[in-house]
Formats: C-alpha cells, sequence, structure tokens
C-alpha cells in the first residue's frame, strides 16, 4: 500500500508522542518504586507490569498510528519520543512528582498521629477499669461464694435479732 508523505509524517509524530507516553509510564513506575519501598518479590512483579503496560502502549500506538502496519520509522519516532521526554521532562516530572508525593506524605503522617495521640490517651484511661474488672472476674466461683455467705450472714443475723 502506497503511503503519502504527509500520512507518514503523521504516523511518525504519532508514534513520537506514544515514545513520550512510554516515557510517563516509564517514569511512573520510577517514581512509584523511589517514593513507596517494597519487597525484592514486588520490585519484580512491578517489573512485569511495566513492561506490560509498555507493551500494550507500543501496539496501541501502532494500531492508531498506522492500523497496525509496521515500519522501520515507527520505531526511530517512539524511541526519539521516549529519548526527548527523558532528556527534556523525565527530571522535572519526577522532581515534582516527589516533592507533592513527600507533602502528601507528611499530611498523611500528622493527621494520623492527630488521631493517634486522642486513641491513646483513650486508650490508657480505659485501661485501668479494664484491668480491675479482669482481675476481679479471674475468680468468680469464688467471688459468688464470698457474696453467698456475707449475704446469708447478714440475712442470719438480720432475722436473728427481730
Amino acid at each position: 500500500m502506497f503511503l503519502s508523505s504527509r500520512h507518514e509524517m503523521l504516523v511518525l509524530l504519532g508514534t513520537f508522542a506514544g515514545g513520550m507516553v512510554l516515557g510517563v509510564v516509564f517514569d511512573f513506575f520510577r517514581i512509584m518504586r523511589k517514593n513507596f519501598k517494597g519487597a525484592s518479590s514486588a520490585v519484580w512483579l512491578q517489573d512485569i507490569l511495566m513492561w506490560t503496560v509498555a507493551l500494550g502502549v507500543v501496539c496501541a500506538t501502532l494500531f492508531m498510528t498506522n492500523s497496525g502496519q509496521i515500519r522501520w520509522y515507527e520505531f526511530l519516532g517512539m524511541g526519539t519520543g521516549l529519548a526527548v521526554y527523558i532528556l527534556a521532562l523525565s527530571s522535572f516530572v519526577i522532581s515534582v512528582s516527589t516533592a507533592i508525593i513527600s507533602f502528601f506524605k507528611k499530611v498523611l503522617s500528622i493527621f494520623v498521629k492527630v488521631l493517634i495521640v486522642p486513641v491513646g490517651f483513650v486508650v490508657k484511661v480505659l485501661t485501668v477499669p479494664v484491668k480491675f474488672v479482669i482481675k476481679w472476674m479471674k475468680k468468680p466461683l469464688s467471688r459468688v461464694k464470698l457474696l453467698k455467705i456475707i449475704i446469708s450472714t447478714k440475712f442470719h443475723k438480720f432475722f436473728k435479732k427481730n
């Protein structure tokens, strides 16, 4: 199939944009890995997920720009778009995103501290009566027997006096 130069230029620009989207996906995973530490198995799963998403972006770009027909300049466009994004925008996006995430982490930390301090106080206040009740309930049968003895002696004394 013959493609016009205009169509080829649009395909090249579309794949350039697809390469920039690949850069955004790559930065997203870099930002998540930098700000949220995980186990080595989580890193392995993140890598698989990142490459799966990247494959989806490449396939979607190829299908949207040129109906799935693969030309050599499409990969040149994606590589160029990725390189331009990494060289021009990546450091800015990562620094801004990291600053935003650290801000929200601090706000969340303050929010948790504000909630935990009153809850801790309530727990400390309620611990004393709960310990007393637990201690009192440890020997319930002996307490019941003691109460029966006290009640029976008082009633006995009461009836004896009258």
